[in-house]
């Protein structure tokens, strides 16, 4: 990824990969989902929308932070489109092996949160069942 698309990524994105990066996690941002490989075939998408925002690609673990619950009228993800989208992916994904977590942004916003305290939990569950 260039700088250019590293300075154009959510600021959500970056609080979550530095909560990845503390616990020794190693992940790739923004990465191409539709081209992979499933039994040494390459598999690939047609579309451009096919990117997780965060992937541990080794243990098919991928990460969604999603923003928009508090805009009025709704962001991208929770409008009827983005929100079929947003599912056709994850179907797709699934089906290929990938368990996709889906975060609000606003669950990284304040660190006194219950939510982001229990994020962080979360993630501690995911990383002792699934990359050890």
């Amino acid at each position: 990824m260039n700088k250019k698309q590293l300075k154009a990524l959510n600021p959500a994105v970056e609080h979550f990969a530095n909560l990845l990066t503390k616990r020794g996690v190693k992940f790739e941002r923004e990465y191409d989902f539709r081209k992979f490989y499933v039994d040494h075939v390459l598999v690939k998408f047609k579309r451009n929308k096919y990117r997780f925002d965060i992937a541990i690609p080794e243990k098919k673990i991928a990460f969604e932070l999603d923003g928009g619950l508090r805009v009025k009228g709704g962001g991208k993800h929770n409008r009827p489109e983005g929100y079929k989208e947003d599912r056709r992916r994850d179907i797709i994904a699934m089906v290929y092996g990938w368990k996709v977590y889906r975060i609000p942004n606003e669950w990284l916003n304040d660190e006194d949160r219950r939510e982001y305290l229990d994020l962080l939990d979360m993630l501690d569950e995911i990383f002792k069942e699934r990359l050890c």
